[in-house]
């Protein structure tokens, strides 16, 4: 009879003990915490700006970075560098070019001065990627008819670009490499 008792109860255990275990995830896979749960990685963690917490780290969106997300991801592009482009033929000459960040879109940088297409400066907007070290410019319309677009990333304090700039009267294209080192 204590045998029959003991295996009883030794089936509920096993039992409960099998129902927690595959019960403790929702349809979504979605970790659920349950009163015995001891350790939840996200319990203390608080991203901001967006950021989401995973596994105890924060996923933060595009534009920011840092433990919490705390950080603008354009903060390292922007500033004046000194610039050299290779965009037509001629006598090489340095120049300064801008990068600004965008106060409402964390994501955007503006290139104000970038390549020799333009006698004037030109703004051109670009936007970040995922890894926070490149971004992409749109085609948008530029001086004299010209429409830009292009991309670039950086490395250190280094920021190499590379432009297509399409004239829309002559039906012609032309490439430009420009090497910018922060001042």
């Amino acid at each position: 009879m204590n045998q029959a008792k003991l295996i009883l109860f030794s089936s509920i255990t096993f039992l409960a003990f099998i129902t927690i275990v595959f019960t403790s995830c929702n349809n979504n896979g979605d970790v659920v915490y349950g009163p015995t749960t001891f350790y939840k990685p996200c319990e203390k963690v608080f991203c901001i700006n967006g950021g989401t917490c995973q596994d105890g780290l924060c996923q933060c969106p595009v534009g920011f970075e840092g433990s919490t997300c705390e950080t603008r991801t354009s903060t390292r592009f922007v500033g004046d560098y000194k610039s050299y482009d290779q965009c037509y033929t001629g006598q090489p000459d340095y120049y300064t070019a801008t990068i600004t960040d965008n106060a409402t879109e964390a994501s955007q940088v503006t290139l104000s001065n970038l390549g020799s297409f333009c006698t004037n400066s030109f703004p051109l907007n670009a936007y970040l990627d995922v890894t926070g070290s490149g971004f992409t410019i749109p085609m948008q319309v530029s001086c004299d008819g010209l429409y830009i677009s292009g991309n670039g990333n950086i490395n250190n304090e280094i920021l190499n670009v590379f432009l297509t700039a399409r004239d829309s009267v002559n039906h012609t294209s032309t490439n430009c490499s420009v090497v910018m080192n922060k001042l």
